[in-house]
């Protein structure tokens, strides 16, 4: 028993030493392949401690078979003895969650009684008993008052559907064309506030996309609603909700929904996507499919001229971003004759963080580290993530020299680029439970006349209600009069506030993290939120409870789509989707 404890806490300590996230039930949530390709990106994890195990094993089975020959111990010695050990076991467990860190609190936790706790709530979760009081109980919440809602007309058939959003946030800061726009989305794996833009708390890496906010519609406080890419595509493009272990989860399952992948089609788009890894990954392509995507460039499709990532353990993720933009010029260069809503999703900045020509990017980092005004015991500190930040350079150089060479197309000064991250790399220290979600979000164009920098949070739901909008009012795109979408739309408010009850799921297994206003709730503990999304406890047990309530609500809601529950009515699937 010791030595199965002891093996089970050595894999889980090499797994967060290797990712800097505590494993929990979404093991289960996973494909083999999928698991396979985190493995094996991940950098011998396991084989380090199969290899640490045996080792350990001998020397403790060694000494016990030789300690029990010499020494006879009664029955209640040994159960003492047994009984000490697993108190020292359970010992381990700390609860930080008055640290300063995020970071502290993940490493003083016992990894193994946290996989096992969570596997537990996994497969045997706390059902919450229906209050048919609950909804009039929120509605005269402190805590809900100042907060938009929507109107739902058919809650028990599609209890989604709600009155689309009429609000045009974004008109004014465009000039007024008559030619439909191209619009292109840059999602960049791992792209943290903390790492990027002004007043970034670990200072910015991102010196060009700095720059690019500035000529920008820039959102410093902007969340991600997953803690993994398993939710970029469902969040960003369909405002949709999660269903049990993510909406992609659901597979060839999925409800049919509106999306701006199958609106803009409708409307007259070509629609492609481009991926430096497999497609496959986490169901994109079924989401993408079920979309009615044009197109799909994914690793399979790349030309043998282009070179993949560095290998590890005979394995790479694909094509890194400078390779991946050089390709989707590649496939532009013929004439177009529709708009077009192009979406690149990068891999460079992912575990195991290798990429080509390194050598430049290591020296890069020696050089922004003495840019940072550092002490020498700080650096060291930096050095001991140089390869994670040295691939977030590598991401900012890659984008430099997209936008040189968009510049060059002729549909540039038509063309709205939005640029944002799928949630922020966990491999480098987190300071609060927020930041796994805090990411930019900049909305840059030639059309714009003016530009804005906003501390109103926002998250990846409130882009397609706004986008779709915008072109609604500007560019003739029609729009449903009834959607399902979670966002209410982008906030323009330079000021810090949030107007939203915000829903995220950390990752396929952990639906744990609800925002509101201010208020962030995290499993039973509820932090409060200021304007630079840094947290503190509040111990508050009547607040606490509201929110909690309201989580509780929307999860049962949410969990109407699992069970088969649709999200729209044909009527308008036949309308406005291709």
């Amino acid at each position: 028993m010791i030595v199965l404890f002891l093996f089970l806490e050595l894999l889980f300590v090499f797994y967060y030493k290797s990712t800097l996230v505590l494993l929990g039930a979404d093991l289960f949530s996973y494909s083999y392949n999928d698991i396979f390709q985190t493995v094996a990106s991940s950098g011998g994890v396991v084989v380090l401690a199969i290899i640490s195990l045996l080792i350990y094993g001998v020397i403790v089975i060694k000494f016990l078979n030789f300690f029990t020959r010499k020494i006879k111990l009664s029955l209640n010695v040994l159960v003492l003895l047994f009984l000490l050990v697993g108190f020292t076991f359970l010992g381990t467990i700390i609860t930080a969650k008055h640290n300063h860190s995020d970071f502290v609190s993940n490493i003083t936790t016992n990894k193994t009684l946290y996989f096992l706790e969570a596997t537990h709530t996994y497969y045997y979760p706390y059902i919450n008993e229906t209050d048919i009081y609950a909804d009039t109980y929120l509605k005269n919440s402190i805590a809900t008052r100042a907060f938009r809602k929507f109107e739902y007309p058919q809650p028990s058939e599609f209890p989604f559907l709600h009155k689309s959003i009429d609000e045009d946030v974004l008109s004014s800061f465009f000039v007024t064309e008559t030619t439909q726009p191209d619009l292109v989305f840059l999602v960049v794996e791992g792209l943290g506030r903390a790492f990027s833009g002004n007043g970034a708390y670990l200072g910015s890496f991102t010196p060009f996309l700095d720059s690019l906010a500035q000529e920008s519609l820039y959102w410093e406080n902007c969340l991600s609603n997953t803690g993994r890419t398993f939710g970029v595509l469902p969040s960003l493009f369909g405002s949709l909700p999660f269903g049990k272990n993510g909406y992609l989860e659901m597979g060839e399952k999925m409800p049919k929904s509106l999306s701006l992948i199958n609106l803009l089609k409708k409307n007259g788009y070509s629609t492609s996507f481009y991926y430096g890894g497999n497609a496959s990954f986490d169901k994109m392509d079924i989401f993408l499919k079920k979309n009615n995507i044009d197109f799909v460039f994914d690793k399979d499709t790349f030309p043998k001229k282009f070179a993949k990532l560095p290998s590890k353990n005979n394995f790479s993720w694909g094509y890194g971003d400078n390779e991946l933009y050089q390709y989707y010029f590649e496939t532009k260069k013929k004439n177009k004759i529709k708009p077009n809503l192009d979406i690149l999703l990068t891999i460079s900045t992912h575990s195991p963080f290798k990429i080509n020509d390194a050598a430049i990017y290591n020296d890069l980092f020696e050089k922004h580290l003495n840019s940072l005004e550092l002490s020498p015991k700080e650096k060291d500190d930096y050095r001991n993530y140089r390869d994670q930040y040295a691939t977030i350079l590598y991401a900012d150089v890659s984008l430099k020299k997209f936008f040189e060479n968009y510049k060059k197309k002729d549909n540039f000064e038509n063309t709205i680029f939005l640029i944002t991250g799928d949630h922020r790399l966990p491999e480098i220290p987190m300071q609060n439970k927020i930041d796994r979600y805090h990411v930019p979000l900049i909305i840059y164009s030639p059309m714009l006349k003016s530009t804005s920098t906003m501390s109103s949070i926002v998250s990846h739901f409130d882009v397609t209600p706004s986008v779709v909008t915008y072109l609604s009012n500007k560019h003739q795109i029609k729009k449903p009069e009834l959607t399902t979408w979670m966002g209410f739309g982008l906030d323009t408010l330079k000021s810090f506030r949030n107007q939203n009850k915000i829903p995220i799921m950390q990752t396929k297994a952990d639906f744990v993290d609800y925002l509101v206003g201010t208020y962030h709730l995290n499993n039973n503990t509820l932090y409060k939120v200021n304007e630079h999304l840094e947290e503190y406890i509040i111990e508050n047990d009547t607040l606490k409870a509201e929110i909690k309530s309201m989580f509780e609500a929307f999860k049962r809601k949410n969990s109407e789509i699992t069970e088969g529950k649709q999200l729209l009515p044909d009527s308008l699937l036949v309308k406005y989707t291709p």
